[in-house]
């Protein structure tokens, strides 16, 4: 909750100089609307989280997942009854979200504090402040929070290449086509959120052995799920372009989504080797490791690479997404060889 506060109070207030910074344009004041609904509630973002967090790791992930489908669900049937029905517009999609997390965040608290179901019970009136908890919870969390930041900093700055180069157009083609990527590696996330699971009870019982098995083989099944989406996103690129550029205002940036679509989707099969391994180091309480690879990839390596194709090497907005690729590429080979020197040495001292 202090949390949730510390961000929600300054980005409320600031949104404006945010989105315009980021390149907002001609759609700032809906992305204003939009944003303050959003921050002004994301106390149901925080808690949401945290309550899946905390299921997913008792080994609950059905529930967790029936919770969020259900969130899902409704934001899909209350978007339009918020944003034509009550003519709220843009900002209605905003209330349709935060509506949605609060009856998921509601189940959630019925299921901890009323139902009891759960393994792990919260009895507040027998809680204690402990330092050390505080410090382990951070330990953890808070590399995981500037990982996070590190990401959305980086998006700032890919934006603010791309205005420079292609203007409101390329920020609608980047923020479109990457929402068709973050769909893409949803696989790879839920991959991701298990071996985080298993890799920490592993990690307890000093099983060392059970890590690296776990690790190669969520790797080997993540590469032929993304495998299948690349192709079928390269093949299909040009299909799902038209889907997002129905509006006739979106139409004339349809052939340059279908060139960002095939080129990003080349490093869709790469991505289960950086993203797993950062969540084995996350499931062992390296946090540090973790945040220190995607720092590289993200803050790093990105922007870097982007500005020398788009600059350098003078190849415009296409530069940027090949930037993106290749930095992604050298990140996540940089994960994946420091996450198996790692787990080696782990399986050395078993052996000593």
């Amino acid at each position: 909750m202090i949390v949730a506060v510390a961000f929600s109070i300054p980005l409320f207030a600031f949104a404006a100089e945010i989105f315009a910074l980021i390149g907002a344009g001609g759609t700032l004041a809906m992305a204003v609307d939009y944003g303050r609904v959003i921050f002004a509630g994301s106390i149901f973002i925080f808690f949401t989280s945290v309550a899946n967090a905390i299921l997913r790791g008792e080994g609950d992930a059905k529930r967790a997942m029936y919770a969020m489908a259900l969130g899902a669900g409704l934001n899909i049937v209350l978007d339009p009854i918020f944003i034509y029905t009550l003519g709220l517009g843009i900002a209605g999609a905003a209330w349709a979200t935060l509506i949605s997390l609060g009856i998921t965040s509601i189940i959630m608290l019925n299921w901890f504090l009323f139902k009891k179901d759960t393994y792990v019970l919260f009895t507040f009136r027998d809680f204690k402040y402990d330092k050390s908890i505080v410090k382990d919870i951070f330990r953890v969390g808070l590399p995981s929070a500037v990982m996070q930041l590190s990401m959305s900093f980086t998006m700032l700055i890919l934006n603010v290449l791309i205005v420079m180069v292609g203007g409101t157009d390329g920020v609608a083609i980047y923020s479109t086509g990457w929402r068709v990527a973050s769909i893409a590696v949803l696989p790879s996330m839920g991959i991701a959120t298990a071996v985080v699971t298993v890799t920490g009870a592993a990690f307890g019982a000093r099983a060392f052995l059970k890590i690296s098995i776990a690790h190669l083989y969520a790797i080997k099944i993540g590469i032929m799920i993304e495998i299948a989406i690349a192709v079928a996103t390269f093949i299909f690129a040009p299909q799902i372009a038209a889907v997002f550029t129905q509006a006739e205002g979106a139409a004339h940036i349809a052939s340059d989504l279908t060139i960002f679509l095939r080129i990003i989707c080349l490093f869709y099969p790469t991505i289960s080797f950086g993203m797993l391994s950062s969540s084995v180091f996350q499931g062992t309480g390296r946090a540090i490791p973790a945040l220190l690879v995607t720092v590289l990839r993200t803050a790093i390596l990105t922007p870097l690479f982007a500005a020398v194709f788009a600059f350098n090497l003078d190849l415009g907005l296409v530069g940027i997404w090949w930037g993106l690729v290749v930095a992604n590429i050298i990140g996540v080979a940089v994960a994946y060889s420091w996450a198996r020197l790692y787990i080696r040495g782990l399986m050395k001292t078993a052996i000593r």
